[in-house]
């Protein structure tokens, strides 16, 4: 069975695989728990402020405000948390997001994208920055899909 909807909502109670779609390929394909798991946002508190040059590996987008970030990454590992608590001697909370989250967390970097240099990548004090290997990959309209299997 195949259901399309806007409404992740209905999605996160019905579903038990997503698919998400780019120009009509499928780019992920997995259970809706899986999806979940991997995408985290992670809140970060640092000795100092951080730098212009701050940046998180693959991050989806990135926040930054003073000595605090923001960081929506598409898959949190081990690995990826050391680094970061590490390279920019921060304290690191993960957060879980719910699929309308993650979906407007892929939506906001094709925004960027199509905004172009033009954009302003200051709002409110805070440096915005969009990974862009995943404005590359979000470039279209992604569709969220429910595949019973």
């Amino acid at each position: 069975m195949l259901f399309s909807t806007h409404i992740t909502s209905d999605l996160e109670r019905v579903a038990s695989h997503v698919a998400l779609m780019k120009e009509g390929q499928v780019v992920f394909y997995d259970e809706l728990d899986a999806l979940k798991d991997q995408v985290k946002r992670l809140r970060l508190r640092c000795d100092a402020d951080l730098p212009m040059s701050f940046a998180v590996r693959g991050a989806l987008s990135t926040s930054v405000e003073g000595r605090h970030a923001v960081v929506t990454v598409p898959l949190v590992s081990d690995e990826l948390l050391v680094e970061v608590r590490q390279r920019w001697s921060a304290d690191v909370e993960i957060e879980d997001l719910n699929l309308e989250e993650i979906f407007l967390e892929m939506h906001e970097s094709e925004r960027a994208e199509s905004l172009g240099p033009r954009a302003n990548p200051t709002i409110s004090g805070s440096r915005i920055r969009k990974n862009s290997a995943v404005q590359t990959l979000h470039r279209t309209r992604t569709r969220l899909w429910e595949m019973a299997p």
